[in-house]
């Protein structure tokens, strides 16, 4: 009899050594940690959840002292985390117990996240009503030298819209060199994105425009008695890019839409008046259907 209670007491001793192993090991691994509080538990919370988790069902005296914490903050943050239903607590005669199911964490951030959604979905409307539509401030990027104008214009690549480039691809080609608009041509060629270009008439756009069909482009002039442009500025999307490619060589890149728009307007607008010139019929249209 004396034998059978000695092995027991060994047995519960064993028993006793290998949880304060667990409690004084698993709780402290930081990756689990660190999922916990992204979870929404604090780093307190989720030490504490973790030693809950592996001693089991524990008064808050236990957790206290396991922890090396007062035994009020464990009281606070186990009645917190039974609001949350993460915890459960049980009352044994005037004692209470604290205990933990992963299935509760499971149940309890899912209730949360669809709260959260629900709510969210409701204040983006009331908040887009209220929201100022001039106070978005434009996005702006600057570009310096000639390697930051190479990336900035290899950024029209990657546009899901046209290109409407006031541009002179002379300027582009002794600025940013021959292979560079070459290889840039031949991508865009192959990815699909068309070009329209307003440029001065000088013998390099000239030649360049004989290949447009090819390169999927579309040019027109204008004669340099009416002013000069220079360089490049490109409209794609809902972003200006505009290269200065003269004296201080920079790149700036605009991303607004009033902005964009309002330049894609103004092409579209010389762009129809370029092709009434084409076509030798300068005067405006819209004047002479009013005279007729």
């Amino acid at each position: 009899m004396y034998f059978s209670l000695y092995m027991c007491e060994i047995y519960r001793q064993q028993i006793l050594s290998t949880r304060h192993v667990i409690a004084t090991t698993l709780p402290q691994d930081p990756p689990l940690r660190e999922l916990l509080v992204t979870l929404g538990l604090s780093a307190k919370e989720a030490r504490l959840y973790l030693l809950i988790l592996e001693l089991g069902t524990h008064p808050a005296t236990t957790l206290a002292k396991r922890l090396s914490i007062p035994k009020s903050t464990v009281l606070f943050m186990c009645n917190r985390l039974v609001q949350r239903g993460v915890v459960r607590r049980s009352q044994r005669g005037r004692t209470q117990f604290y205990g933990a199911l992963p299935d509760d964490l499971l149940s309890a951030t899912k209730a949360k996240l669809e709260e959260q959604e629900r709510a969210l979905s409701q204040a983006i409307p009331l908040l887009n009503e209220i929201k100022n539509p001039f106070s978005a401030r434009p996005a702006v990027t600057f570009y310096e030298g000639v390697d930051g104008c190479r990336k900035a214009y290899r950024k029209l690549l990657d546009s899901s819209t046209e290109i409407l480039e006031f541009g002179i691809h002379k300027d582009l080609v002794e600025k940013l060199g021959q292979r560079f608009m070459d290889n840039f041509i031949r991508e865009r060629t192959k990815k699909g994105v068309f070009l329209r270009a307003i440029s001065n008439s000088n013998d390099v756009d000239r030649e360049l425009h004989r290949r447009d069909k090819a390169e999927r482009r579309d040019q027109r002039f204008f004669s340099p008695t009416f002013g000069k442009i220079y360089s490049s500025m490109a409209v794609y999307e809902n972003k200006v890019l505009v290269l200065n490619l003269h004296a201080d060589t920079f790149g700036i890149l605009i991303e607004n839409t009033e902005v964009s728009e309002t330049l894609r307007t103004i092409f579209s607008v010389l762009w129809k008046k370029l092709n009434y010139m084409v076509h030798g019929r300068q005067s405006n249209p819209a004047r002479r259907s009013t005279t007729r």
